[in-house]
């Protein structure tokens, strides 16, 4: 009993989840000290030791039987499998638009979970739109994100009405708007429609924008689109065990999960901003089927998911 003791404690505390940011952040840092470019050892240690003890953090949160707090330790585990993926993602690291864009999508994502069978939810349908359109303000191309919410309300949450597609409208509208009038004070409208003509920059992929893609990014883009794959399947086995509620918005998940692996696949040239958005939705996956699922298969599944993992953020960090 004694040493299922430190576990419990592990699974039912509040720190468990900050401890295992702490690390990624450690090992975030440690990828980009200039001795870790010599290649030794102790550099590649430093990498891999604090990832490792944040997927022991995961196995912690997913394998114990806690007496309580399991949506908990299920939102915990999708927090700490985000930050140890893009932890092992050095190429983005670099860039903060896709970042931005992540987050903008997990803030939409949210507002429009909680619209579900509200009897008003014109303010939250705005608010997401309008958290869709500042994140098309660092990377036009997840304008096209609207097309797929407009999908989940109306087929998923039961919440598109005329009322609520004006709502998103004023909602996707409204940072252009506000910039309109900014570049009619400057009188130089050339950003504002730069920025507009790269929504549409969508062609369709060449041999020349995959040969162009650092090895180290398809691989992890690879492991992602598996990963995502195996959790999806996995849930839809068993989604009749949850209740309706959260049924509903699972298959909102999983629905957006295969449209960011097809734009994964179909738009290589964007992968820099698809990648980030699709690792933030393998996460929500993974976070339940980690919480949920149990049995030999299971911990197999999730030992391979860390090895696969440590193993990228060492190649990722010593060729970038």
């Amino acid at each position: 009993m004694r040493r299922d003791r430190l576990p419990q404690h592990m699974a039912a505390s509040s720190l468990t989840l900050p401890v295992a940011c702490v690390l990624c952040g450690g090992a975030w840092l440690a990828m980009h000290s200039c001795a870790l470019r010599s290649g030794s050892w102790p550099a590649i240690c430093l990498v891999a030791l604090p990832l490792a003890l944040a997927f022991g953090c995961m196995l912690v949160l997913g394998r114990t039987e806690a007496n309580q707090g399991l949506v908990r330790r299920r939102t915990c585990l999708s927090a700490v499998a985000w930050a140890a993926m893009a932890t092992a993602t050095t190429p983005l690291h670099a860039h903060w638009q896709p970042w931005a864009c992540t987050l903008a999508m997990l803030c939409a994502y949210a507002l429009l979970m909680s619209a579900y069978d509200q009897r008003q939810p014109v303010g939250s349908v705005t608010t997401a739109w309008l958290m869709l359109s500042l994140g098309s303000l660092a990377s036009p191309i997840t304008v096209w994100l609207g097309v797929a919410y407009l999908f989940h309300m109306g087929f998923y949450l039961n919440t598109l009405t005329l009322r609520t597609f004006f709502a998103a409208v004023v909602g996707l509208a409204l940072p252009y708007w506000l910039w309109m009038g900014w570049s009619l004070w400057v009188e130089d409208f050339s950003p504002l429609l730069a920025h507009l003509a790269q929504t549409t920059h969508v062609a369709p992929p060449t041999r020349a924008d995959v040969a162009a893609l650092p090895h180290g990014l398809v691989a992890t883009a690879a492991a992602t689109v598996m990963m995502g794959l195996v959790c999806a399947v996995q849930y839809l086995r068993t989604a009749f065990d949850d209740k309706i509620r959260v049924r509903v918005l699972r298959y909102m998940i999983v629905m957006q999960q295969l449209l960011l692996s097809a734009a994964l696949v179909l738009l290589p040239a964007h992968v820099m901003v698809v990648l980030p958005l699709l690792m933030a939705n393998t996460a929500l996956l993974a976070g339940h089927h980690f919480t949920l699922v149990r049995g030999r298969a299971a911990l197999a599944f999730f030992v391979s998911c860390g090895v696969v993992w440590l193993s990228l953020a060492v190649f990722n960090t010593l060729y970038p």
